[in-house]
């Protein structure tokens, strides 16, 4: 584990030479400084309670903001089913007991958006008998992109997770989701799946909304479920400064970024919107962005509802 992390760390601090390289900066300290002075988001007044009868969060010694997304009502009065899809963040960390909770929850299959470098350095644990799926988000992916990205809109955080949202995972990940979803209506047993990538708010939150949607949830209601991301905020906050150690060199903290650990809902309902004007619903949108046929999605109802 301590070779991987060094690894990262490397690869990071080669990002920030490249940065200062390129005069970028400085180029943008003027925004970071308007940043600074900008009043920051409190991750706990951002958290919604959505209108379920009980708690979502399954509690694990090391597990990250992992949480069922049944219990949902819809808006023609049926109801998302428990225990089928759950949420969360990495589970390379997971402890023995960890695995035994989800082999109890029946997990037979856990989907992983997180980038080949990210599975690499913490690979997933997985329960006795699940299915392990690969899926990586991969559109926005380069580090030095995103960061150079980060530097040009750091004042303006809001607008960022939103391009961020709309054009690399509703435009971009559209087969991705629809992959997802294909193989959870078509399968044939009763376990349950896992969606998750590193912390279960940004790539997680959005194919989430996206299977909300489709579900019938109302908008308010899957603001909500996103929001209580935002309970983990003091475990993605110590992954941040960890990350962003080699970038203090060129005067970039952790405390410049902490927004964007916060799960705004404006932000998936803004994100909602967006798909909604673009491609009409979300069903539409997994028709015609996301491969399905109306077949599997009528499968996918019968699954995931009651």
């Amino acid at each position: 584990m301590a070779q991987k992390q060094g690894g990262s760390k490397r690869a990071l601090r080669n990002v920030a030479a490249l940065i200062v390289g390129g005069g970028l900066a400085l180029r943008y300290r003027s925004r970071r400084m308007r940043a600074r002075a900008m009043p920051r988001k409190v991750a706990e007044d951002m958290v919604l309670i959505p209108d379920r009868e009980d708690n979502s969060e399954v509690p694990l010694e090391k597990g990250i903001n992992f949480r069922d997304i049944g219990g949902y009502r819809t808006k023609d009065g049926r109801m998302v089913k428990r225990a089928r899809v759950y949420r969360c963040g990495a589970l390379g960390e997971l402890t023995d007991n960890d695995l035994k909770t989800l082999e109890s929850l029946n997990v037979r299959r856990v989907f992983d958006l997180r980038l080949r470098e990210e599975t690499e350095r913490n690979p997933d644990r997985l329960p006795e008998g699940a299915q392990y799926f690969p899926l990586p988000v991969t559109a926005g992916a380069s580090s030095v992109g995103r960061i150079i990205e980060l530097l040009k809109n750091i004042d303006q955080v809001d607008e960022f997770v939103v391009d961020n949202y709309t054009r690399n995972l509703v435009d971009a990940e559209a087969h991705t989701f629809g992959t997802i979803l294909r193989a959870i209506a078509e399968v044939e047993d009763d376990g349950s799946s896992v969606i998750h990538c590193t912390a279960g708010k940004d790539r997680t939150g959005v194919a989430v909304a996206v299977l909300l949607s489709f579900l019938g949830v109302d908008d308010e209601t899957i603001a909500a479920d996103y929001s209580l991301s935002n309970r983990a905020y003091p475990i993605f906050y110590q992954q941040m400064i960890d990350t962003m150690t080699p970038f203090r060199r060129i005067g970039i903290l952790a405390g410049d970024l902490t927004d964007l650990l916060v799960a705004d809902p404006e932000s998936i309902r803004r994100t909602l919107k967006y798909m909604y004007e673009t491609y009409g619903t979300a069903e539409q949108y997994l028709l015609t962005k996301g491969g399905l046929d109306q077949a599997v999605l009528d499968k996918l109802k019968a699954r995931l509802l009651e």
